[in-house]
């Protein structure tokens, strides 16, 4: 998975609103708000992230403007909570009114009497350049679900909500071993990367073969708990301090940057020289075979490309 493989990561952004050419997005941003990304795929991820970021912030009575360049996950939470008669927010967080902003359309839901206002903002398309730079001008917990949005957060130091699908299973376990591992004393940390890991649970399928993951076995946490937990911990100051610490763990121990640049290099020299490729193969297959040293294999190797090197093929 990602972190086996390396983790592609860049130098950090210093992006400001002068950098966004979405016209959309600036027409629907108040620039008195705070500013979140939320680039999430599952409705209950979702609420997760949602509901632990609006709990974070309870204290503080100026409105959030939150991207969600999909908003899938929201419409179908919405949905999901109606059918089971409930609010579409769990408990009392401070909001009066939540405002959907999607394209030119605006659509308002009422929440309580009082309390300040969750706007929504989904534009029609982000270029990687505005998504790069918004992520930047997020505020410290940006719902993140892939790969390259993966990359992203951690380059840049954010907190972060991974909002995995079915694939990432191994990804989030390591994860938290490599938390569990490295930085125990960050609590409210570990209780996010766990938080995620267990709100993940609810995007696995069922498993009816004789035969399971250990998934399975595991205990269902209801996901309002998780997002409380979330949101408690995000009030300390120091779970912001230990995912920067996880995030320099990544950059300098899983970076794929220094292997991908030596991998384009081969390829290319590769591609110049094709004799080359059966060349190293053959002394690999000597070494396997056992007549031939590893320091054979590696003065063997030297000496073909010593040899293109001075021929040029």
């Amino acid at each position: 998975h990602f972190l086996e493989k390396g983790v592609l990561v860049r130098k950090p952004l210093e992006a400001s609103w002068r950098d966004i050419s979405n016209p959309d997005l600036l027409r629907m941003r108040n620039p008195e708000n705070l500013f979140y990304l939320a680039y999430l795929s599952t409705q209950i991820g979702g609420a997760i992230y949602l509901h632990a970021l609006l709990k974070s912030l309870q204290q503080d009575d100026r409105s959030i403007d939150l991207c969600v360049p999909d908003l899938g996950w929201f419409l179908q939470f919405v949905e999901r909570q109606k059918q089971k008669g409930k609010e579409i927010l769990e408990w009392e967080l401070g909001v009066q009114e939540i405002e959907i902003h999607l394209g030119d359309r605006l659509h308002l839901i009422p929440i309580s009497a009082s309390g300040k206002k969750l706007r929504i903002l989904s534009p029609k398309e982000l270029s990687q350049n505005d998504f790069r730079a918004l992520l930047s001008l997020s505020g410290n917990w940006v719902g993140i679900r892939g790969n390259q949005s993966f990359s992203e957060a951690i380059s840049q130091g954010k907190t972060f909500f991974y909002d995995g699908r079915e694939h990432a299973r191994y990804f989030l376990k390591d994860l938290v071993a490599l938390v569990e591992n490295r930085l125990p004393e960050y609590q409210g940390t570990l209780h996010c990367i766990r938080g995620m890991t267990s709100g993940f649970l609810y995007n696995l399928p069922i498993q009816e073969e004789e035969w399971v993951d250990e998934a399975f076995f595991q205990t269902v946490e209801e996901w309002p708990t998780l997002a409380l937990q979330l949101g408690l911990s995000l009030q300390d100051p120091q779970t912001y301090e230990g995912f920067q610490r996880l995030s320099q763990i990544i950059i300098q121990e899983h970076s794929a940057n220094r292997f991908l640049r030596h991998f384009v290099q081969r390829a290319l020299t590769l591609r110049k020289y094709p004799d080359m490729e059966q060349q190293e193969a053959e002394n690999i297959g000597k070494f396997i075979s056992g007549a031939a040293t590893l320091r054979g294999l590696i003065e063997s190797h030297r000496n073909v490309m010593r040899s293109y090197s001075k021929t040029g093929g």
